[in-house]
């Protein structure tokens, strides 16, 4: 409140002005009024000569200073009764106009202080506004200027250069992993391959022994054996390729995720500094993205056709060669189709997983290149985009850093101002 005040006005009886009650009273009562108040020292007409009202004067005017510290305080004393006598005419006496006249003074020095403490408080109050300006237009200017810089860097960090980046380390964590995975399938294949081969040999081995005639033998060879290869054919292109298909399919899927999520990730921090509804509308999405299927096996692989032209030669070692059943044991047929199934089995295998190795590399290069496909389509496809936010970011940081300019300049007329204050 003191310092919104014009002044603070303290009237205490002269005829107690020499008390300690004063000094008390001053210090109880208004300490935080005293360092510029006015005292006005009322019913000085009761102390009877001007010598000692001068006293009186002069001790209230040390006790301000050295008590509180102001250089030249204001102390007056007047007699507002006898002075407003003499205004009503009720006294004639020489002395009521002389405390009249003194009241006057009094009054045009108070008022004269009055003035000047009404000028300094205006002045403070202009500096503090003008302050307080100065400090908003700093802020918004610190506040541009941060902004400013982040939009920078998030175009710079979020570029499309930067997402030829990101998307050529994503192809190289994506070929490696291909990579990984083409070494296990491989090895899983040999592994399936020589599983249900060597179940097949098996089965038909035990059908050779179990044969009693060399009729049933050569019925067997003929009828039963292309059975079994044919159901070994199937289920080795069954398992391999679902786990194939399933593997590499996982993978690919994986891969349209991350660039997915890097690309949503880019434009989310563009669509931040752009601040255009209609451009940030146009996301990207690899929802729709068609994941290749990969399969080892074609339909003639799954009949066993290859298998059943080696099995071939089992039959013709039970039937061929001139040479009459009859006259040759039947322990020595079996043995030799045993034999010959053996040396069959182990070409069929040995053809199958070369095939199977050279279908898998092919696999691995073909991801490779549908990989770096699917990324440079995405990648002209959303040229423009990137193009456009470029654009307008630098739109923006233009009108920023055109206000940015007024607010410094306005800041530098405040400056002027406040040194002519």
């Amino acid at each position: 409140m003191r310092e919104e005040a014009d002044a603070a006005i303290l009237l205490y009886p002269a005829k107690d002005a020499m008390s300690k009650d004063m000094e008390r009273f001053m210090e109880e009562n208004a300490p935080h009024l005293m360092n510029d108040a006015i005292i006005l020292l009322t019913k000085m007409d009761i102390i009877p000569t001007r010598r000692e009202r001068e006293k009186v004067l002069s001790r209230t005017r040390n006790l301000v200073a050295q008590r509180f510290g102001q250089q030249e305080p204001l102390v007056c004393g007047i007699s507002a009764g006898e002075a407003l006598e003499y205004v009503c005419g009720d006294s004639a006496a020489e002395q009521s106009k002389e405390w009249y006249d003194g009241f006057t003074r009094d009054m045009e020095s108070v008022f004269h202080s009055l003035s000047a403490r009404r000028s300094v408080l205006v002045e403070k109050q202009i500096a503090r506004l003008l302050e307080e300006l100065a400090g908003s237009i700093k802020e918004q200017v610190s506040t541009d200027t941060h902004r400013l810089l982040e939009e920078e860097e998030i175009l710079r960090k979020y570029s499309l250069e930067s997402l030829r980046k990101v998307f050529a380390q994503l192809a190289d964590c994506f070929g490696d992993a291909v990579d990984e995975e083409y070494r296990r399938c491989l090895k899983e294949t040999e592994q399936l391959i020589i599983a249900y081969a060597g179940e097949g040999e098996r089965e038909i081995m035990r059908g050779i022994e179990s044969q009693t005639s060399i009729l049933g033998l050569s019925a067997y060879t003929k009828n039963e054996c292309p059975k079994i290869m044919r159901q070994v054919a199937r289920e080795i292109a069954d398992g391999i390729d679902s786990r194939i298909n399933s593997r590499f399919q996982m993978l690919a899927e994986s891969y349209v995720r991350e660039a997915d999520r890097y690309l949503t990730e880019f434009q989310k921090k563009l669509g931040e500094i752009t601040v255009d509804a209609e451009l940030f509308s146009q996301k990207a999405s690899f929802e729709n993205i068609e994941v290749p299927v990969f399969n080892l096996f074609s339909n003639e692989d799954r009949s066993g056709d290859a298998a059943l032209i080696m099995l071939g030669m089992l039959f013709s070692v039970v039937t061929g060669g001139g040479i009459t059943a009859a006259s040759i044991l039947l322990s020595v047929k079996q043995k030799a189709a045993q034999q010959k199934l053996h040396e069959a089995m182990a070409d069929f295998t040995a053809k199958l997983r070369k095939e199977c190795a050279g279908k898998l590399g092919e696999i691995r290069t073909d991801l490779g290149k549908w990989a770096q496909e699917l990324l440079g389509s995405y990648e002209n496809r959303y040229r423009d985009y990137f193009a456009a936010a470029e654009q307008k970011q630098k739109e923006r940081a233009q009108a920023v850093r055109q206000e940015i300019q007024a607010n410094l300049s306005c800041l530098r007329e405040l400056e002027q101002t406040e040194g002519v204050l």
